[in-house]
């Protein structure tokens, strides 16, 4: 009986004697690319299929698939770094965002080292650009935390936007006040340098109103925000 006749009564090519001398071309495919199946799980994509199925290849399996056992095969994880330097980020930063709760942790290798999903990527662009419109942490970690359970909170995140535009609004408010009495007193420096000598000192600063905070004349929204600035330089 030869070797052809013993496979197609259902043993397997690897039950094939190794020197018989009628196995077909795809036979000897199918060995050759059982034997390069490596220790650690991959497979050579050389010996993946036959001529005839070549257009399916298997896809090697991730660093995080064999550290974890939980990445599905071909998954293009992301280092921390590299998310870092995409985003335009620190890696302090991503394990900030983590702690926070706005990324989710990511996974590790055996070594440690941080494994991202692409979407982690997007994620983080997306706090970023959050960020730069006045939204805090905090804020949009409880925005990503329905979202993530499944929940919809738009309608949260427009009234978040409204309060930082009605806030805005009061700031710009509070600036041209403020850009009106610095144009005064630059009128009063400018004839203060006018009355003194050169060589000698005009006390452009003593000048200045003992605390804009006091300075009753103002608007109330333009005295609570120097109060803030005060406070802040304490």
């Amino acid at each position: 009986m030869s070797p052809h006749e013993e496979n197609s009564k259902g043993l397997t090519i690897a039950e094939i004697p190794l020197d018989s001398g009628t196995r077909s071309r795809g036979e000897d495919e199918v060995g050759r690319g059982k034997q390069r199946i490596s220790a650690t799980g991959h497979r050579s994509e050389k010996g993946s299929k036959t001529e005839g199925d070549s257009h399916t290849r298997v896809k090697p399996l991730t660093a995080a698939k064999l550290a974890t056992g939980s990445a599905p095969l071909g998954a293009q994880l992301m280092r921390s770094a590299e998310i870092a330097r995409l985003a335009g980020v620190s890696a302090d930063s991503l394990r900030h965002y983590e702690r926070v709760g706005v990324l989710h942790p990511p996974q590790r290798t055996a070594a440690g080292y941080r494994l991202y999903a692409p979407s982690a990527l997007d994620r983080v662009r997306l706090v970023r650009r959050a960020l730069s419109f006045g939204f805090s942490l905090r804020e949009l970690a409880r925005i990503f935390r329905v979202r993530d359970k499944g929940g919809i909170p738009c309608r949260q995140a427009r009234s978040l936007g409204r309060a930082k535009l009605a806030d805005l609004e009061r700031q710009i408010v509070e600036l041209e006040v403020l850009r009106t009495q610095l144009k005064d007193i630059l009128r009063l420096w400018d004839r203060k340098l006018r009355r003194t000598p050169r060589n000698a000192r005009a006390h452009l600063l003593e000048s200045l109103p003992a605390s804009l905070a006091n300075d009753t004349s103002r608007p109330a929204s333009s005295r609570k925000l120097s109060q803030k600035r005060g406070r802040k330089n304490q």
